[in-house]
């Protein structure tokens, strides 16, 4: 029958396979049955079922950003802001990021920011992130960031007068 909540029944043995119509795409509905007999008494409602419709095709899609989109970081544990969307899908639930677009970490729940370890050494660097949504549909495509990892702190020297060890006048050389 269509869509409402209502009790459907039919007789024993017309029952089978009954088709709802109506209902919306990618949405969770929950399912229960009871019986009643001629006489009208009715049994308790068996267990709730809970289903989801289908085709929930729409892939999620996501942005990132490493430490605000900054260009430079002293230090390997960044800040990853993500925004995501499904468009009108089952929701995203969950992300997950990975430095080399191939190991991914243990899928999170889907949040503004995440704390990321960049990997070792100096250099650029790539993170990448994935979505996925209620349906375990992933997001596609290479959702990525850039940065360069910089810790090495720069060196340099100072030296007055070609380095002298004091000066005769006020006038001093100074090389850097």
């Amino acid at each position: 029958g269509a869509l409402a909540p209502m009790k459907a029944w039919q007789t024993a043995a017309a029952w089978g396979t009954t088709t709802v119509t109506g209902l919306s795409e990618s949405t969770v509905y929950a399912f229960a049955v009871r019986a009643r007999n001629g006489a009208g008494a009715e049994t308790a409602s068996g267990p709730v079922r809970l289903g989801a419709t289908l085709p929930d095709v729409t892939l999620p899609v996501g942005t990132l950003e490493i430490n605000g989109g900054a260009a430079v970081t002293a230090a390997a544990e960044v800040v990853l802001l993500v925004t995501y969307d499904d468009f009108g899908g089952s929701g995203v639930t969950d992300m997950r990021f990975s430095n080399d677009g191939g190991d991914w970490s243990a899928w999170e729940p889907a949040a503004g920011a995440a704390s990321w370890i960049l990997s070792a050494g100096d250099g650029p660097k790539t993170v990448h992130a994935q979505f996925r949504d209620a349906l375990g549909n992933v997001s596609a495509g290479d959702v990525r960031a850039d940065i360069l990892l910089d810790t090495t702190p720069p060196e340099g020297a100072v030296l007055l007068n070609s380095g002298a060890a004091y000066a005769t006048v006020r006038d001093v050389a100074v090389s850097i």
